[in-house]
């Protein structure tokens, strides 16, 4: 019999039955300083080139928790800093000169005052102004792209005007480009001491593929491209990762997802070009049911995004069909980490995948251990239209309670079936296989490999399972080493006992085939005593069960080589007399017990 992969075996089991464990387990604005808008900081790198990647996780930018305090104006690098002293009820100015098409960003950092920024013109009529660039964060921020020459008068105050004290001034002024849907051409500085930012405006939950982004130099060879990277993403909070964000999925392009409707800057470093050409599709997100198919017509190597929500140790089979011709990769509601991995399945902390086919990903069975919005990108790489099929469902075949199952399986191949279980259910089951050597896994819905089996011999797996509560599991059918093919056939039953009779003397036998099983009908409110003589015995464990799976506190008395135990019963109907202990035979009798009351001969 083989030993668990859960924490523990149940002492008390005596090596007879497998115990599969519990199976478990804003600061509000004032004085007309709003807060700060919705602008993505800085973002990850772009991804590869076309047709690169496959299936996997993406990985978005760091959780929005820690990247609150990753602010894009930092002192360094292309950034200007500037010290200065505010005294409580003044201001302190600054003038930058704009040309046509540039951005200024700036933002304070302060320990002394709660700084607020102001943007004025050349005329002194204010343009913009911030005190709180995030829910949260009170350093200001501001992004303003002027679209003529002119002088801009930058003011740091206090808010409320009650205090002062020093403050940095970061600030960052780039050449700028306005990027569209479609496809465009747009002037570049070749001043490399200033990054590029190309702005773009946006819709909230949508997403924004590049599918073209080159650069070029008119008077050399404007057929020469070079491919241009996008290293930051930046906005009015200044924050990374809050507002916007690229999106590092696998299968090619560059892709931006805005989490606010407004503008988005992305930051590229100019590599000697004075033309960029762009070609971006913003892209809605489609709602993929979990139950049902969907044809995916792709074309122009465009990306396609699908979604669905999921719930803690629910059940999604995803398989995809048609033309091939596609990369796909998905992303969670989270980052995870891998816990486990091996040939057909791996476990991390955010789901655990089942392959039914070795090295095969386009048919994925997934059980998810985090809530939260499931997200598929797809791609096509081919040069021609193609059709596709993806297709949901959260059905697998079950395993039923005294129903026998016969399948195949190929070489590489898995099989996946629920199983589910009563409170306090024992239960047997066997696998027959014919063919191969069979491997049997069973996991909970939290991604705990509880247990696995396997035969090489005889090709027979079998075992008796104690669950103690009502449960669902996964059991994976497989070849040791995924290397056989043939068939098999399984069986289930719960383990029950012959009907005992109250105040009859019995010999309870436990051996591999008898657990010391019995039926009794008791009565609501009475007691009753289990009587056992350990004369030459060794110890063993007794336990009632009421219909409901509850066992039944007892009090136990040695009485010199007559043990004696006293139950009382909750409710009435039949009860389970669970005898463990060593192979043996074991003389019982259950009786009815009537306390001695004080006036009692």
């Amino acid at each position: 019999m083989n030993s668990l992969k859960a924490p523990l075996r149940a002492a008390s089991v005596f090596g007879l039955i497998v115990l599969l464990l519990p199976l478990a387990l804003g600061q509000g604005s004032a004085q007309g300083y709003g807060q700060g808008g919705s602008m993505g900081g800085v973002g990850g790198g772009m991804g590869g080139g076309i047709g690169g990647g496959g299936f996997g996780q993406a990985d978005r930018a760091a959780d929005e928790a820690d990247t609150r305090s990753k602010k894009v104006d930092q002192p360094g690098g292309f950034w200007e800093t500037k010290s200065a002293i505010l005294t409580p009820g003044d201001r302190v100015e600054f003038k930058f000169k704009l040309g046509a098409g540039t951005t200024l960003l700036c933002g304070v950092e302060t320990e002394a005052f709660d700084a607020a920024l102001q943007l004025l013109d050349e005329s002194g009529k204010e343009i913009a102004k911030n005190d709180d660039r995030a829910e949260g964060e009170q350093a200001p921020f501001l992004a303003y792209t002027a679209t003529k020459p002119e002088t801009i008068t930058v003011k740091v105050l206090s808010f409320r005007s009650v205090a002062g004290g020093k403050f940095l001034l970061n600030s960052l002024t780039c050449p700028t480009i306005d990027v569209s849907s479609g496809t465009g051409v747009g002037k570049a500085t070749l001043d490399p001491s200033r990054p590029l930012l190309l702005r773009i405006e946006t819709k909230k939950d949508r997403y924004y593929d590049f599918t073209q982004l080159e650069g070029f130099r008119t008077d050399i060879n404007p057929r020469n491209r070079t491919m241009i990277f996008v290293n930051g993403v930046i906005g009015p909070s200044g924050l990374a990762g809050v507002d916007a964000e690229m999106v590092r999925e696998a299968v090619g392009g560059r892709t931006l997802f805005s989490k606010i409707d407004g503008a988005i800057y992305l930051q590229v470093i100019n590599p000697g070009v004075d033309s960029i050409q762009w070609t971006v599709h913003e892209i809605a997100p489609q709602t993929l049911s979990k139950e049902g198919e969907v044809k995916v017509s792709m074309s122009d190597k465009r990306l396609q995004v699908f979604e669905f929500p999921v719930e803690k140790k629910e059940i999604v089979r995803t398989k995809f069909s048609g033309n091939p011709a596609f990369q796909f990769v998905w992303e969670y509601p989270k980052s995870g980490q891998e816990r486990f991995s091996e040939e057909g399945f791996s476990i991390s902390t955010v789901r655990t995948v089942f392959r039914p086919m070795v090295g095969n990903e386009r048919e994925v069975i997934q059980l998810f251990h985090a809530p939260g919005t499931v997200r598929l990108y797809l791609r096509s790489y081919a040069m021609t239209p193609i059709e596709s099929k993806i297709t949901n469902t959260q059905k697998l075949p079950a395993w039923e309670e005294g129903k026998s199952i016969s399948s195949d399986l190929a070489i590489g191949e898995s099989n996946i079936y629920t199983i589910k279980s009563t409170r306090s259910e024992l239960m047997r089951f066997a696998l027959q296989a014919k063919g191969f050597a069979p491997q049997m896994d069973i996991f909970t819905l939290n991604g705990d490999r509880v247990n696995s089996m396997n035969n090489r011999g005889n090709l027979r797996i079998a075992d008796d399972l104690y669950y103690p509560t009502a449960d669902t599991f996964l059991v994976r059918v497989s070849c040791i080493g995924s290397g056989g093919s043939g068939s098999y056939t399984l069986n289930r039953s719960t383990l029950t006992g012959p009907e005992y009779k109250l105040s009859t003397l019995v010999n309870a036998v436990i051996d591999e085939k008898r657990f010391g099983l019995f039926e009794v009908e008791l009565e609501a409110g009475k007691w009753y005593e289990f009587l056992h003589d350990t004369t030459g015995k060794p110890g063993i464990q007794v336990d009632l069960l009421d219909g409901e799976g509850n066992f039944l506190r007892s009090t136990d008395i040695q009485f010199d080589k007559m043990n004696r135990r006293f139950f009382r019963a909750n409710i009435t109907g039949k009860h389970r007399l669970w005898i463990r202990g060593p192979y043996g035979t074991y003389p019982f009798k259950i009786v009815p017990y009537v306390a001695p009351g004080l006036t009692d001969k």
